[in-house]
């Protein structure tokens, strides 16, 4: 599994390797950054955060990485097996993840169930 240095959330916008940066539509202080590596798509998010109550504000940020066919799996798996019914082709009844192997690193989407903080359910990504 080919490891990466984590992402500067000060200098991502001017990295060499991004692709595209989306706003995330229900959070406006995160964004969503899109970088090819090689061979490897990382998947990056930054957000500007502030505690209320001490005032104090710092960068958060999170990415993942895993090579450019899983993005293609990815959402073949989404769109064939977890927006189909079992009858359709979907995930058969009482399965709720897809896995695969993809050049040397395991790859899991799964469903999660139940109501967020935010009252929505939806898809987990591992």
């Amino acid at each position: 599994m080919k490891q990466f240095p984590e992402i500067n959330p000060l200098t991502i916008k001017q990295h060499p390797n991004l692709v595209a940066s989306l706003p995330d539509d229900q959070q406006p202080t995160k964004t969503w950054y899109f970088l090819i590596i090689d061979d490897y798509m990382l998947i990056a998010n930054a957000t500007y955060f502030t505690d209320l109550e001490t005032n104090e504000s710092e960068w958060l940020h999170y990415q993942i990485e895993f090579p450019k066919q899983g993005l293609l799996w990815y959402l073949d798996s989404l769109r064939t097996k977890f927006f189909k019914t079992e009858a359709g082709g979907g995930l058969p009844k009482g399965k709720f993840h897809d896995e695969a192997l993809i050049e040397g690193e395991r790859l899991k989407l799964g469903r999660c169930f139940g109501l967020g903080a935010d009252g929505r359910g939806g898809a987990m990504h591992l």
